[in-house]
């Protein structure tokens, strides 16, 4: 008779604990009692397959501060597996464990821990009590990392010493493929929103200067401005709060321009996402139609250091006559 997990069953004791080492002495006789004897081959006992592992997809590029996932594959083939444990390693200094999602397939979770101050994972899973051992090509669990705010090309996710798969109490692991992520800074882009306004002439209006970096945090932004002086004036600006470092915050409404720069707070979070650079405050001197108002050099955005500007959508006002107000209808006064 052949027992499952009895190999898995000596390593994971041996890590985890007393406790589940009886666990698993539990379910390695109750298994004996109920799983058959492997099927002979002709001559002699049956040759096992192997099982391979890899980190799937085993390159990825992400941007910093993104959280991504990365899978632990199993390749069977028609080899069944009773469980598996994966041991792995990854460099904590680029990348930190946010949580894994155990796969479906071997349902009973042994061990499911990370340690972001070393670098480790430990993954242990098995199939349910008398279920079917299952084969073919399945995910073991899916790790979410985050990456952290250090470019790197190719920081490595790796399978460790003690990594194995087992079936009816005997290793059938083959061949182990690793990971590697590359983290690249992201775009931040600036946007004058909304990019079209139709407004009436001499009409006090606003328009934002948005900044959209997705998880790319923003250190500060330099934003250069030009507007046309015949058809409008700056009225005021108003700073965001996102970057509430005000280093430059003028305009001049005779040569038509407007600069305006901030920062993150000293020892602040970089900020991220979409957020408010400033509003600005116009007031519509003439009739016009797509008067711009436009991002011009040295427009950019920063990171530790390094410019991070993506796109720059500039914006258009259209600036009519007032729509008149309707005069009131005489009432007859009753005589």
């Amino acid at each position: 008779m052949h027992t499952q997990w009895i190999a898995i069953g000596r390593r994971v004791g041996t890590r985890l604990g007393m406790r589940f080492a009886a666990r698993l002495a539990i379910i390695a006789v109750l298994l004996a009692l109920v799983v058959p004897m492997m099927p002979a081959a002709q001559g002699g006992m049956a040759t096992l397959g192997t099982v391979n592992l890899s980190i799937y997809p085993s390159t990825k590029t992400v941007i910093v501060n993104e959280l991504f996932s990365l899978d632990i594959r199993v390749s069977a083939g028609s080899q069944q597996v009773d469980g598996v444990d994966a041991f792995l390693s990854f460099n904590a200094a680029y990348l930190s464990v946010d949580h894994i999602v155990p796969g479906t397939t071997l349902p009973t979770i042994l061990a499911n821990t990370y340690d972001n101050t070393a670098g480790t994972i430990t993954y242990s899973a098995g199939k349910t009590l008398g279920g079917t051992s299952p084969s073919g090509t399945f995910t073991l669990a899916t790790i979410y990392f985050r990456a952290k705010t250090v470019p790197v090309n190719n920081t490595p996710i790796t399978f460790k010493s003690g990594t194995d798969v087992a079936f009816g109490g005997a290793s059938v692991l083959g061949t182990l493929t690793n990971g590697a992520v590359t983290i690249r800074y992201g775009t931040a882009n600036l946007v004058i929103w909304p990019t079209s306004k139709t407004v009436a002439l001499g009409e006090v209006f606003s328009v934002d200067v948005q900044v959209q970096s997705g998880t790319q945090p923003v250190d500060g932004v330099d934003a250069y401005i030009t507007f046309n002086r015949h058809h409008l004036a700056v009225h005021h600006i108003v700073a965001g709060t996102a970057l509430p470092t005000i280093l430059m915050n003028t305009y001049n409404n005779s040569a038509g321009t407007i600069t305006f720069s901030a920062g993150k707070q000293l020892g602040g979070t970089s900020p991220s996402g979409s957020f408010r650079l400033c509003t600005i405050y116009f007031t519509a001197l003439s009739l016009a139609t797509n008067s711009p108002v436009d991002f011009v050099s040295p427009t950019d955005a920063a990171f530790a250091g390094v410019s991070i500007l993506g796109t720059l959508t500039n914006g258009r006002v259209t600036i009519q006559q007032p729509t008149p107000t309707p005069s009131p209808t005489p009432t007859a006064t009753p005589v």
